[in-house]
């Protein structure tokens, strides 16, 4: 005859046994995308502020309207259709304004330490960042560019095979996504580059009035935003062009720039210097 505690003890384990069983079923049961979406995507990002006519947001867990008021989280993707527009305000007060056709995902968001990452598949939008603190960061990913922002207000238009970048004010820095492509380029406002394919950035120069009205239509949303001045042309710089050395991902690239990347005779930015996710990381770092 066994013991009455051996029994008692059998009858733990075999509860132990059946609540094992049930915990793993439910985790055959529910998908990897619901499984990653439980871990990350419940961080917020912002909410959408305006709407023209109507955009919505695409998540694991379903695809929504995107009204104004619905709150936008990690990894979500806002997409619109032709003639739709969205807006969002994500928590640290930036301003995303996303155009017809376009696709974007906010990667992350983090408005404590400004740690922000975004991808543009295709589209246009128009972004008004707020101001970086030191270690902050704030990128936007194109299929064929990395553009690092500091404090800034730009326009980004994203293809299959190239990118095209207008800056309204700040600065940003450029350069190609395939960190094989070495060279970046530093591009002030009133100033646009273009990112083709494969190629590194073409040297920054003042877009058409007519290519610089033409984003800032295709990007309005609801109450506008403050309208940027209108560029001016190229400054002529003495000397001619002047070698500028930049450190693109642990690369070290020489170059020659011509002096329309720098504005009203501005001292260009000092390079990243080091190995960074974000062109811009190196600039904070060292400052």
């Amino acid at each position: 005859m066994r013991h009455p505690e051996a029994c008692s003890e059998d009858s733990v384990k075999t509860s132990w046994m059946q609540y094992l069983s049930i915990a793993l079923a439910l985790l055959l049961i529910s998908s990897p995308g619901e499984l990653v979406w439980a871990q990350t995507q419940a961080q917020r990002a912002g909410a959408v502020a305006a709407q023209i006519p109507i955009g919505r947001i695409e998540r694991v867990t379903g695809t929504q309207p995107a009204e104004v008021g619905t709150v936008v989280l990690w990894r979500d993707w806002l997409r619109t259709e032709p003639r739709g527009r969205v807006r969002v305000t994500l928590d640290d007060g930036s301003i995303l304004n996303v155009g017809s056709e376009s696709q974007l995902q906010v990667v992350q968001h983090d408005a404590t330490t400004q740690q922000t990452d975004l991808t543009l598949v295709v589209g246009r939008m128009r972004a008004r960042v707020t101001k970086l603190a030191r270690g902050g960061r704030f990128e936007v990913r194109t299929n064929t560019a990395v553009l690092g922002v500091i404090g800034t207000d730009f326009f980004v238009e994203a293809t299959a095979t190239y990118t095209l970048v207008i800056v309204y004010e700040g600065v940003l820095l450029v350069q190609n996504i395939n960190p094989a492509i070495v060279g970046a380029v530093q591009v002030f406002a009133g100033q646009q580059t273009t990112v083709p394919l494969n190629q590194p950035p073409q040297p920054p120069a003042p877009p058409t009035q007519a290519d610089f009205q033409a984003s800032l239509e295709q990007t309005n949303v609801g109450p506008q935003l403050p309208q940027p001045p209108a560029p001016a042309a190229a400054p002529a710089v003495a000397g001619g062009p002047w070698p500028l050395i930049i450190t693109v991902l642990g690369v070290v690239a020489i170059g020659v720039v011509a002096g329309v990347t720098t504005k009203g005779g501005k001292k260009p930015l000092p390079p990243p210097s080091g190995p960074h996710t974000s062109p811009a990381e190196g600039y904070y770092r060292d400052r």
